[in-house]
């Protein structure tokens, strides 16, 4: 009987999803919302914001300051 190759077992690191690397993606603004507020009402009401389209749209601009704040951090000291 011919051997199986390991080709069935999974290669370590090749799902990785959480993982780091040089070439990550910035967070969406779902992921931000997601682990710093558990969900968009809690993080609208933490910044005094509606769930209108007004607040939502503030929100976004927040969001949106929030992950290029993140890329800045982990560049070369650019602000």
């Amino acid at each position: 009987m011919p051997s199986q190759s390991s080709s069935n077992q999974p290669s370590s690191g090749s799902n990785n999803k959480g993982g780091a690397s040089s070439s990550e993606k910035p967070p969406t603004r779902y992921r931000v919302v997601k682990d710093g507020w558990g969900d968009r009402p809690n993080f609208q009401h933490s910044h005094g914001l509606k769930m209108d389209p007004e607040g939502i749209e503030e929100g976004n601009l927040i969001l949106d300051a929030y992950i290029n704040a993140d890329k800045g951090a982990g560049s070369s000291g650019k602000n």
